[in-house]
């Protein structure tokens, strides 16, 4: 029997163990942090507030997307040059994002200007918020390319705490918090964290003249960047195809409480997803054996399954008994924990490995077969007037499709057998069906 010493030199010899613990750890903090937010935010604003500034969030997730490709080629550069910084390089990275998000951000405001009322704050504080937020993400990825993730959660921590400080400010002196002061204080935790990044990275990133690009880095970046941006464009849409449906044709009321059922799902996977950002550079590496990897990862995936269940009864007590006006959310949980496990899979492992085997045309027909069904079975499921819960149970059944799908082309890749999905699936699948029959007892 080995010693605790043992254990523990092998835990210190093994970097990417290190590092994903480590990673996962501080995300605990960060999703605490967003949980207590997101906790706070339906207790101090209508049901109709809440609908919309979730409105304002999901906007946000598609907006951050405008960066066409740039962001994304960058991240797979940076990546590849496992940790050897090329400083001419991440200039020339640095300053083509940064000059063409302004511009993005000149033409999002001209187009608020030819609406009205709520709707030009609205338009103007997402081009504001999506600018700034790509900047962010461009930042983690420069850091966690360099495998640095103690500053990514460091940030991430800010981003999230001064948001919760400030609402916290507001309820401690009586000040009345609405719909528009809860987007300004997202956004000004957005410019903080900015404004720290661009302070920390001083030294390593600059901004140099637009006439001193060479289209020679920065053309082959776009062009890789452009078809995992498509890709994750689609991974985008059907992450939150839902949503997006529900907030344009039903009322605010209802999407308020179909977004509060969606927000466990949401916050247990930003947890698990998190993970993904540490295991790609990690990839790139050429000694490693990567089905061997693929195996192990897939393994400690399925684990989460058992997870599931507890994190699920615990939710449904909380709205049962602390947020009686979104009980009707809890059939919309229960459908979604099925989709909990599969797209923590696919976010963190299938599509990392997609990636760096190079099947970008796989990764991109499989998303978009996937959201293709969705919004057939939506429009259908829309006109039989059916009760929301219904799309929740929908964006399951194609999580496991997409899963399915990416499974049966990475593993015959590796020359493995398909066979081996079988039992682990069988569980999923298992604790999904009960969670929503134990969903029915709290109703």
């Amino acid at each position: 029997m080995h010693s605790y010493s043992f254990y523990y030199n092998k835990y210190k010899k093994n970097i990417l163990v290190r590092n994903i613990l480590h990673f996962f750890s501080g995300n605990l903090i960060v999703i605490f942090i967003s949980s207590v937010v997101q906790f706070i935010i339906p207790k101090i604003v209508s049901v109709n507030d809440f609908g919309v500034f979730k409105t304002f969030t999901l906007y946000l997730g598609y907006t951050s997307l405008l960066h066409f490709g740039l962001k994304d080629g960058i991240y797979l550069r940076l990546c590849e040059e496992n940790s050897n910084i090329n400083r001419v390089e991440n200039d020339q990275y640095f300053t083509a994002l940064t000059y063409q998000q302004l511009i993005i951000f000149i033409f999002l405001c001209i187009i608020s200007f030819f609406f009205k009322g709520f709707n030009i704050f609205f338009l103007l504080t997402l081009a504001v918020a999506s600018v700034v937020f790509i900047l962010i993400t461009f930042f983690e990825s420069f850091y966690q390319a360099r495998k640095d993730f103690k500053i990514v959660v460091f940030l991430r921590m800010i981003k999230e705490g001064t948001f919760l400080i400030f609402i916290g400010l507001l309820i401690l002196f009586g000040i009345q918090i609405n719909l528009n002061s809860l987007i300004i204080l997202l956004l000004i935790s957005f410019v903080i964290t900015y404004v720290i990044y661009v302070f920390i990275s001083r030294k390593d990133l600059r901004l140099i003249s637009i006439s001193n690009l060479d289209k020679l880095i920065i053309r082959p970046v776009y062009r890789r960047g452009l078809h995992q941006m498509i890709g994750n464009l689609g991974h985008q849409f059907n992450a939150n195809i839902d949503k997006l449906f529900i907030t344009i044709f039903y009322s605010s009321t209802t999407f308020a409480i179909y977004s509060f059922g969606g927000m466990f799902f949401i916050l247990s996977n930003v947890l698990l997803t998190s993970v993904s950002t540490v295991l790609l550079p990690y990839l790139f590496d050429p000694t490693q054996n990567l089905a061997n990897q693929y195996l192990r990862i897939s393994k400690y995936l399925n684990l989460t399954v058992f997870f599931v269940l507890p994190y699920l009864i615990l939710v449904f007590v909380l709205t049962k008994y602390y947020y009686p006006e979104y009980l009707d959310s809890i059939n919309i949980i229960a459908y979604f924990s099925f989709s909990m496990v599969y797209n923590g899979i696919i976010s963190i492992s299938q599509n990392n490995f997609l990636k760096v085997l190079k099947l970008d045309k796989k990764y991109i027909q499989i998303n978009y077969l996937a959201l293709s069904i969705t919004i057939v079975v939506m429009f259908i499921l829309w006109y039989l007037k059916v009760d929301t819960y219904y799309f929740a149970m929908l964006v399951s059944v194609v999580m496991f499709l997409r899963y399915l799908g990416n499974e049966i082309i990475i593993l015959k890749e590796f020359k493995l057998s398909v066979s081996r999905i079988i039992l682990p699936n069988t569980l999923i699948i298992g604790v999904g069906i009960l969670s929503i029959i134990i969903a029915k007892l709290f109703v």
